[in-house]
Formats: C-alpha cells, sequence, structure tokens
C-alpha cells in the first residue's frame, strides 16, 4: 500500500540517533529512540496512525497533548488514540490490531490490504468513512 521508507538499511544506521515522529511511530521505535531497526510491523503501526487521521477528517494524532515528550510517555503507557466519531467499526478494529504493542502481532500489508477489501464489501453505508 504504501511504503514510508523507514525499513530501508542505508536510511537509518542503528547508532546514529534521530528525530523521531513521535506521533507516528510504533512503541519500539519510541522505547529504543529511533536506534531500533525498522521494519514492515513498524511502518503498518503507522499507516494505522494515518488511517486515523483520515477518519478524524485530518485532526492531528494525540492533538490534545500539545507537549512531544508527554506523547512519548503516554504512548509508551499504552495510550492509544480514541475511535473518531464517524469511523466504520471494523476499520477502527484494524487500527487497533495495527497499534498493538507486541509488533509480531501485527498484521503485515498484505493482510491490511485484504481486510480492506472485506470491509469495503461488507458495509456500504452512507455514514461510513468506507462509502
Amino acid at each position: 500500500l504504501i511504503d514510508f521508507g523507514l525499513t530501508h538499511d542505508e536510511l537509518f544506521a542503528s547508532d546514529i540517533e534521530i528525530n523521531i515522529p513521535v506521533r507516528y511511530a510504533a512503541p519500539e521505535i519510541l522505547r529504543s529512540r529511533g536506534r531500533s531497526n525498522y521494519s514492515e510491523k513498524s511502518d503498518v503501526y503507522s499507516f494505522a496512525v494515518l488511517m486515523w487521521e483520515a477518519c478524524s477528517f485530518g485532526k492531528m494524532p494525540y492533538g490534545e497533548i500539545y507537549d512531544e515528550e508527554e506523547v512519548f510517555k503516554q504512548k509508551l503507557h499504552g495510550k492509544i488514540l480514541t475511535r473518531p466519531d464517524k469511523c466504520d467499526p471494523n476499520l477502527w478494529k484494524l487500527m487497533i490490531v495495527c497499534w498493538n504493542d507486541r509488533f509480531h502481532d501485527r498484521l503485515t500489508f498484505n493482510m491490511i490490504h485484504k481486510q480492506l477489501k472485506s470491509i469495503q464489501n461488507v458495509q456500504p453505508s452512507s455514514s461510513s468513512l468506507l462509502a
């Protein structure tokens, strides 16, 4: 679906500290302060944040928290984004799976693609963002 470019070895060396997009980064990236190897699973986490952003009509993730360090702390304590009002329930469930703290339990992009196609075919509702 999307390659955030964070999984490529030549972009991020594990011994160099980098600025992390805290609001979009997976917990394992935050825990390592950006020194962790990025993977498809960390990109899946970030992709789910982008899905949330689309469903919330462009709101900033964790917009109620102004301080990046506080967002960092809250995410490490398991805080996830709240469900947008008009978000399809199945799409919300997909986002939650993509935000699993255990990265091994997150879906792959191939699995996400199949889930999105399935969601689109199941609920063509005028009140849903997938309509």
